[in-house]
């Protein structure tokens, strides 16, 4: 029902035109940090698939940390960097976060989950060392299996 003409009407009550905006302006890349020019990112090492929440591999590995076997040589800080960096890896080409089959595809693939072999741990002692110190021995540890591969593991 509409407000009669007698009944005062206070200004704040009062309908407000409608206020119209204009149109945004043509956005342009004027960021520091953008890209300018199209860049085939395959061709170039270290650049990847960023995928969301990554860091939740940490906590994932913690969950395997009972059942890896590793020897008296081996470090577990070195081993769950490594880890981490496939799962990682593996997470970003599904474009998802980690989930506990990428910790354990990492963990199989250099034979942590089974019992002790001289020539497997001699074989990953060499390739984890110091990877929970050294960034590049991590992403070199990524870049070891071919994504075809990580693709496949059921």
């Amino acid at each position: 029902m509409a407000q009669p003409n007698f009944a005062p009407i206070k200004s704040d009550n009062k309908v407000s035109e409608i206020q119209k905006l204009n149109s945004p302006n043509e956005w342009k890349s004027v960021r520091p940090g953008e890209l300018k020019n199209k860049v085939n990112l395959e061709k170039k090492s270290r650049f990847g698939n960023p995928g969301p929440d990554q860091g939740y591999a940490m906590v994932l590995f913690k969950r395997f940390t009972d059942d890896i076997r590793l020897s008296k040589e081996e470090d577990i800080h070195d081993v769950q960097a490594g880890v981490v960096a496939i799962a990682m890896k593996r997470a970003a080409i599904f474009g998802r976060a980690p989930v506990n089959k990428d910790i354990e595809f990492a963990l199989n693939k250099f034979d942590f989950l089974k019992d002790i072999k001289s020539d497997a741990v001699k074989k990953r002692r060499e390739t984890f060392k110091s990877a929970g110190h050294e960034y590049s021995k991590r992403q070199d540890i990524a870049d070891m299996i071919d994504e075809d591969e990580m693709k496949s593991y059921r």
